[in-house]
């Protein structure tokens, strides 16, 4: 062996890497993909996931819907839709988006997670809409543009009447020129700030840009005549902002050696005025920093916040040449991350798990997952629309914001602090104030602790849910008096313990954990044989009160532990 030969060896195999892997997906990284990508799935479909190809596995999630025409107003029975305006509330708005995911026919894709991040790239706050209408329609948007081109997508949101609001754009008026979106579209939206380098210079443009791009951006008014289809994009058929030549700035617009001392020649017409603003996104787009910069935020959202030098430079750098040479497209990074090595951590020598398990799950994660995964009842429009709007409305998003996630309503336009706060990112998901409300609202708003019937909007039957075998299949070994099988899974029940932990928690806990789940929380320290004749005893008699505060302890336990809080 020559000199150094096991060192690079050793090197190598601790080398992150964004190579594909091949062959079955398997259980783990079925679980650990679908809590990454997506809101919501089933045991049925962690199962089915499980058994696909890795590459036929990201390709299903890969598979957008179709975007909905907006519902009709639960209370009124009118559609939402009248000459334009939109007639329901900007929470009933964000509930119609909600029940997309939590539809049950709905197949799991990685669609909804990626609109949300765009959301956390192109930040506004629907509480400073203008009204319901302009929240309807820019949230269209980013889910017109979840499986096309960021790029076009800025273009777009820059004449968002939405946006105009939350950035004043709308206001912005030669002569007057205000520089909110100018310099939130460079610092936040595209290519990022940078070291300061100097006095008004920030590495990835200047003062002086933020100044200029204001200027291409004036003569865009708000716009609310929401039936005036003049003022509407001609790609999506949206409302955009109006078009005012006379409040313009016709001037040329110079931009510093950071964009290659780039000259915008001023104009006076509204095709002129979008021109400007087309140079000016081709301008932005051409620089590398943007790359690195939104591909750093895609690996925060969907991989880790740590980022070493080695992330940087072997995964995030492939990203962003895969985004580049894509038309800025998400989806094709997205197909690479996800086929990746390095997505399920096995590009590395390190005992133990770094990715698996290694993220804080959001409030909007753990309780639209939970929903998911125990099949919580959620109301079917065509029976009670007004039922489930106001389910959604008054109960999720309402919960949420308890747990410290006011959903679509970040407390900045940097957008929510655990998505971009260093150093620990999102660690400050949970704090004194937040854990107890993850640990009550998810735990008593989903299980039926007092066996209503009908099970409540949101909530799930926890015997209903055992005694199916599609999540607590058959056990074919013998029972703890040597009874062979098979018998139902929850009679035996390390056999229910050990399934539930398997699907629920990212990774399988150490055998001390297991047995506080099995001894303490469910059996209460009775014996296996004392479990097994009770649960006999309810399925001959229907009475379920003896194993059904045992089952409620466990569920409790599982949900309510710091490893159910990971993804």
């Amino acid at each position: 062996m020559k000199p150094g030969a096991s060192i690079k060896i050793w090197l190598q195999s601790v080398m992150a890497s964004l190579a594909p892997i091949t062959g079955t997906l398997g259980l783990k990284r079925a679980a650990h993909l679908l809590r990454r990508a997506t809101f919501g799935f089933t045991k049925s479909e962690m199962d089915d996931f499980a058994g696909k190809t890795i590459s036929q596995a990201v390709d299903d999630l890969m598979q957008f819907p179709a975007i909905p025409t907006a519902p009709a107003d639960g209370a009124t029975g009118t559609t939402w839709n009248a000459n334009g305006s939109i007639v329901a509330s900007k929470g009933k708005i964000t509930s119609w988006w909600l029940h997309q995911i939590l539809d049950p026919d709905r197949n799991s894709t990685a669609f909804f997670k990626l609109t949300f991040l765009l959301h956390t790239c192109l930040t506004i706050s629907l509480k400073e809409m203008i009204d319901n209408t302009s929240w309807y329609y820019h949230l269209r948007l980013l889910m017109t543009y979840a499986g096309g081109s960021y790029k076009t997508l800025v273009t777009k949101m820059t004449l968002d009447p939405a946006m105009g609001k939350f950035l004043d754009t709308g206001i912005n008026v030669v002569g007057h020129a205000n520089e909110n979106y100018g310099r939130e579209l460079l610092e936040l939206f595209t290519v990022g700030k940078g070291p300061q380098v100097g006095p008004g210079n920030y590495t990835n443009y200047t003062e002086d840009d933020i100044r200029e791009a204001a200027k291409v951006l004036t003569g865009f008014k708000t716009n609310t005549e929401w039936d005036n289809t003049t003022h509407y994009d001609p790609d999506t058929n949206f409302p955009r902002l109006k078009i005012k030549t006379s409040l313009h700035d016709s001037t040329d617009k110079q931009f510093s050696s950071i964009f290659g001392n780039r000259t915008i020649t001023g104009t006076s017409t509204e095709s002129g005025m979008l021109d400007e603003l087309d140079q000016l996104v081709d301008m932005i787009f051409d620089q590398e920093s943007l790359d690195m910069f939104i591909m750093k935020k895609v690996y925060r959202y969907y991989v880790s916040y740590i980022i070493t030098p080695e992330i940087e430079n072997d995964i995030i750098v492939p990203m962003a040449q895969t985004f580049r040479a894509n038309n800025f497209e998400f989806r094709p990074v997205l197909t690479q991350l996800f086929n990746s090595a390095h997505f399920y951590d096995e590009d590395d020598s390190t005992v133990g798990d770094e990715i698996i398990g290694g993220m804080i799950k959001s409030p909007l994660e753990l309780y639209l997952q939970t929903l998911k995964y125990f099949q919580a009842f959620v109301p079917d429009p065509n029976v009670d629309l007004l039922g489930l709007q106001e389910w959604l409305y008054n109960q999720v998003e309402t919960h949420l914001t308890v747990m410290g996630m006011e959903i679509f309503s970040p407390p900045s336009v940097a957008g929510y602090e655990p998505m971009y706060q260093e150093p620990d990112y999102n660690r400050y998901w949970i704090n004194a104030s937040s854990l107890p409300q993850r640990y009550h609202y998810v735990y008593s708003r989903i299980l039926n602790e007092e066996n209503m019937s009908p099970v409540p909007y949101g909530n799930f039957n926890m015997l209903d849910f055992v005694e199916d075998p599609a999540n607590i299949p058959p056990f074919n070994g013998g029972d703890s008096q040597g009874t062979p099988g098979p018998h139902e899974g929850p009679r035996i029940a390390e056999h229910l313990v050990r399934t539930l932990l398997e699907y629920l928690l990212p990774v399988m806990p150490d055998a001390s954990r297991v047995e506080y789940f099995l001894n303490e929380a469910l059996l209460d320290n009775m014996s296996f044989m004392t479990w097994e004749g009770e649960w006999d005893d309810y399925r001959a008699s229907g009475n379920d009160s003896m194993v059904r505060p045992q089952l409620n302890r466990l569920f409790k336990a599982i949900i309510q532990s710091p490893e159910y809080q990971l993804g």
